[in-house]
């Protein structure tokens, strides 16, 4: 069976149900931090717009944050494997910690896609605490946001970034056959999770994998979380009508506030041509 959907978009898929978006792609942490707005362009690369919680924005004419958003917490973590529904990660025998093991990754039978993570511990994952300055801020420049960065709206959508989590060193396995199959060596840390070595090594890849392998002592971003902004399109605005209906509209102009703690809600804005737009805004720790 031949695949040809873009390898990002397959494993973002993929890997839905762990700690946010997945990054098929490389991304720095100084490009994609809390308090980031950006997008991804029709590769899938993250493009950096601005960085909200810079000394130097915003200014000029943009409107200030209501309130000081404060600076990411940071906590080191140890993970794992992860993978998406249907893949087995298995030694083949069991191994003391501290110690190297080989370990077997393979689909379900019946099943022909499958994604696998492998970080170096330790994973540090940097959030805002409360993310409705920077929601609110977006609300009440929206004119100029469409204005300013319209296309790269209409043609990509942006992010607020609220969440990541970075690595030193990764590798990214996307499994696309049922005959799939990998065997890598990792060391089991003190805690018992299976994480990289330093330098990692495949003893067998059998099938059809596509792999990436990513490392940078800056960190390399593997999940991040967000809030996600989009223009709506005609059904998606018939919908909106009916929410309106049952909730009030939380407006970037000074509403009272209404909705800003759902998930999913609207705002409108003035486009360019002066005409009323109707921007979705929804809160994604996952796509």
């Amino acid at each position: 069976m031949e695949n040809t959907e873009r390898l990002d978009r397959v494993y973002t898929r993929l890997m839905r149900n762990h700690e946010g978006r997945a990054l098929w792609h490389k991304v720095d942490p100084f490009d994609m931090e809390p308090g980031s707005v950006g997008y991804f362009d029709a590769d899938g690369t993250w493009k950096l717009i601005v960085h909200l919680l810079d000394d130097n924005f915003p200014c000029g004419c943009w409107a200030h944050l209501e309130r000081a958003v404060e600076e990411p917490n940071s906590d080191e973590i140890v993970w794992g494997p992860k993978h998406s529904p249907h893949v087995w990660v298995s030694p083949r025998t069991p191994a003391a910690r501290g110690l190297e093991t080989s370990v077997n990754i393979r689909l379900d039978e019946g099943h022909e896609r499958g994604a696998v993570l492998l970080t170096e511990p330790p994973i540090t994952r940097e959030a805002v605490t409360d993310d409705k300055p920077l929601v609110h801020w977006f609300a009440q420049n929206a004119d100029k946001i469409l204005k300013n960065w319209g296309k790269k709206l209409n043609d990509h959508g942006l992010w607020i970034v609220t969440k990541t989590y970075a690595t030193r060193r990764c590798i990214i396995s996307l499994l696309q056959s049922q005959d799939s199959e990998l065997a890598i060596a990792l060391r089991v840390d003190e805690s018992g999770c299976l994480t990289l070595t330093r330098h990692p090594e495949w003893s067998r890849a059998n099938g059809q994998v596509t792999q990436v392998m990513y490392q940078d002592e800056d960190g390399v971003v593997v999940f991040m979380g967000g809030v996600y902004i989009t223009k709506e399109t005609l059904s998606e605005r018939l919908e909106a009508e009916e929410r309106r209906k049952k909730q009030k509209m939380f407006r970037g102009e000074g509403g009272s506030g209404d909705g800003e703690d759902e998930q999913h809600f609207t705002i409108r804005a003035t486009d360019v041509d002066g005409s009323e737009a109707l921007l979705s805004i929804k809160r994604f720790d996952s796509p």
